[in-house]
């Protein structure tokens, strides 16, 4: 670099000659430390063919000066830069692009560039000479809000000129009221200070890469693509991102800033300006101006979407809807859906903290939720761990719980320190799906589960359904914890695994739905509701029953066995005891299940509870017949499908589940004067009777099978050529009841 020889003249006077001038700034670019704090003054003075009348404008980057081209007598625009924007050799290159970038475009609403002297000690750029003030100083004089139409027109105009740029491979990138000047619209009869009687003439290319400092302090800082203006990728420092998707932002804001009177990312600092960029926050236009029209309110912050893939394709569908606007036909833009507007939401940076934070949370809930979910056993059936139950509950929880949760506790942690290596996430990802796929198949039943939950189907399927539901949320915090989600302007490559993505969403999607399915199916009640009968006796579920002497039971002989009743809790009770068959309830965490023991000749009993359950205070009809080829249980005249288990040993409580009941089926034969209980399994003198709480209305025994296929059942029972005993029971009566056949008696024990 040629370096002049150093001068004694003060920095800070005006130059008296041209050649002083250049001097001055030839010595700016050569010092490094130089403090410039005004530009020269050129006004009187001759550059070339150039003579200056006077200064038009200012800014960081240069002055710009009305001239007058002697040569060819005519006013043109001369823009000299400020020494600063000169002190390197890049920023210089910079300059001379912007000049051989501005001469390829011939347009009619952007300033045409004349002449340009990029090698001379004062270079400087000639272009045409616009008469009008520009847009950003005609916005500050009018101090109101622009007219809906007229800014469409406008706009229309502006998008059109940007449009012909890109074609020419030319990104404006500092897009803003500013670098738009106003020329006087001779076509039309407009109010003066209308937007309508102006025309756009887009200038400045090419130093929109210059910004660095301030937010609007253009005298002093060298800010090229103002932020208040420029989109999140330019705010966000992607430059490989930004692309004419980007002027297509600033053309919104634009938009924004005509309509509402303020630019949509207003703050008091610089960085407060640029975080709200990145954060794509603009207050929707109706709340700051309610009387926009919805169409063009959608058109300008369709433009304002914070992932380019969400604006405007071009900028040509940009004006063409803008046009469509202003002549009054629909407009293509639509508001983001419901499911685009989560998507949105879901890919800023902030949602990574909160989507780990969750998938901790669920880790530890989970883990609390296993140990605590034993106490449903209990709760939903009366049986109680043995030793060696809980020997392996422990086990189970300590092989296979715990380090389940603390690997995604630690995956966790990495993925948000971005220390997680690619493989490892997906590997996660898959681990999460599986794990949550596997636990839902155990609560529906396709998959056997742990002996300790085999003999309480009810609770089986709540405490897996609800792990599973576990699962499929912590696949979904998985999903939005991916911090490629966050690079709102993805490269190629994410691009490409965008499908991958999206049918990985759709299994997880898929979880979610088959959990809700199974929670309905298993929690949700399925019976229908029934008026049952207008009379029935009420038991207090404690020492409340009725006893019936020597009805009799032959072995394996057919039978139909069944009863009125609503339930006042949720428990285990007998409603009816005869023989070797106990019908009655099983709790569940909304309501009671239809319950059913039977007694094998090997002494094994025969566990069978149905899938559908209903609700407590309504009256329900249940019923079971049974022959040694079938058994079908039915829930207010519906066959129900069941869950089996065999209770083996009643001194160690070890019970094995069951795909299918035995076949043939066989009962065990009981004495001929042995009792049949209605509201327990034993009379009042044994407290470990499992008592009913509520009312029974009707008790039918049938020695057939009554029922082959659904029905409609009558709230009052009938006798039948096959009925053994027929009871309509009352609170009328407190000492016995008298069957209809005249065979039996019902004795009430309180």
């Amino acid at each position: 670099m040629i370096r002049p020889k150093s001068s004694e003249t003060d920095p800070t006077d005006e130059p008296t000659t041209v050649e002083e001038a250049s001097d001055r700034l030839a010595d700016a670019w050569s010092c490094d430390s130089l403090q410039i704090t005004a530009a020269p003054d050129f006004v009187g003075k001759q550059i070339g063919r150039y003579s200056i009348k006077r200064i038009v404008g200012s800014g960081g980057h240069g002055v710009v000066y009305l001239a007058h081209d002697q040569t060819l007598d005519r006013d043109v625009a001369l823009k000299i830069p400020r020494p600063e924007v000169l002190l390197n050799d890049d920023r210089r290159r910079r300059f001379d692009d912007e000049a051989r970038t501005a001469a390829r475009l011939d347009h009619p609403a952007i300033v045409k560039v004349y002449e340009a002297e990029l090698t001379g000690a004062i270079p400087y750029i000639a272009s045409a000479f616009c008469t009008g003030t520009s847009l950003a100083r005609w916005i500050g004089e009018q101090g109101k809000q622009c007219d809906c139409l007229d800014s469409a027109f406008f706009m229309n105009q502006l998008a059109l000129a940007v449009q012909y740029a890109h074609e020419q491979g030319v990104v404006h990138r500092d897009l803003k009221p500013g670098n738009v000047l106003l020329a006087t619209n001779e076509e039309g009869d407009f109010a003066k200070d209308s937007l309508r009687s102006f025309e756009p003439r887009l200038t400045d290319f090419g130093l929109a890469r210059l910004a660095e400092n301030c937010v609007e302090d253009t005298r002093s800082s060298l800010v090229v693509g103002t932020p208040l203006y420029m989109s999140p990728e330019q705010a966000s420092d992607q430059r490989t991102d930004v692309g004419p998707a980007s002027d297509i932002f600033s053309l919104g804001a634009i938009l924004y800033h005509l309509l509402t009177g303020a630019p949509p990312f207003e703050a008091e600092t610089y960085f407060a300006v640029l975080t709200r960029v990145r954060e794509g926050k603009a207050t929707p236009i109706a709340d700051i101006r309610p009387d926009v029209d919805r169409d063009l309110a959608t058109i300008c912050m369709k433009c304002l979407q914070n992932d380019p893939r969400d604006r405007y394709a071009s900028c040509k569908d940009l004006a063409d809807d803008l046009h469509r606007y202003a002549n009054g036909e629909s407009i293509l833009a639509r508001p983001l859906n419901a499911w685009q507007s989560v998507l949105r939401w879901s890919r800023q940076k902030a949602r990574i903290g909160e989507a780990t934070g969750a998938m901790i949370l669920i880790s530890i809930t989970r883990a609390v939720f296993g140990l605590i979910s034993l106490g449903m056993i209990h709760f939903a059936s009366g049986f109680s761990l043995t030793d060696t139950e809980l020997s392996e509950v422990l086990l189970a929880h300590a092989m296979i719980t715990a380090p389940t949760e603390a690997w995604l506790i630690w995956v966790s942690r990495m993925n948000y320190k971005r220390k997680l290596p690619n493989y490892l996430y997906w590997i996660t990802w898959v681990f999460i799906l599986a794990w949550g796929l596997t636990v839902l198949l155990i609560g529906a039943g396709v998959i056997q589960a742990p002996l300790w939950y085999q003999r309480s189907p009810g609770a089986r399927a709540m405490v897996f359904s609800i792990i599973g539901m576990l699962f499929a949320a912590q696949a979904v915090c998985w999903y939005v914890a991916d911090w490629n989600r966050t690079q709102e302007f993805a490269n190629q490559r994410r691009h490409q695994v965008g499908a991958s993505w999206g049918k990985l969403s759709s299994l997880a999607a898929a979880v979610v739905i088959f959990s809700a399915t199974l929670i309905y199916k298993y929690a949700a009640p399925t019976a229908k509701h029934f008026d049952g009968p207008t009379n029935a006796i009420s038991l207090d579920g404690k020492n409340d029953c009725l006893t019936i002497q020597s009805v009799g039971f032959g072995e394996s002989e057919p039978f139909t066995l069944e009863a009125w009743v609503r339930a006042d809790d949720s428990r285990k009770a007998i409603v009816v005891q005869h023989g070797p068959v106990a019908i009655g309830t099983v709790a569940t965490s909304n309501g009671n299940r239809f319950h059913m023991e039977l007694a094998q000749p090997n002494d094994e009993i025969l566990l069978l509870d149905t899938v559908a359950n209903f609700k407590n205070g309504q009256w329900v009809h249940l019923a079971i017949t049974y022959d040694q080829s079938s058994l079908v249980c039915f829930i207010n005249g519906e066959p129900q499908t069941i869950d089996i288990s065999i209770y083996e040993d009643t001194e160690s409580g070890s019970v094995r589940h069951e795909d299918s009941l035995p076949t043939p089926l066989k009962l065990r034969d009981i004495w001929p004067g042995a009792m049949t209980f209605i509201g327990s399994n034993h009379d009042s003198t044994q407290p470990t009777g499992y008592f009913f709480a509520g009312q029974i209305g009707e008790v039918r025994l049938s020695r057939s099978v009554f029922y082959r296929e659904p029905f409609v059942p009558s709230p009052t029972l009938s006798k039948n050529k096959d009925t053994a005993f027929l009871f309509h029971l009352n609170n009328q009566n407190d000492s016995h009841f008298i069957d209809e056949t005249g065979q039996f008696i019902a004795e009430v024990e309180r």
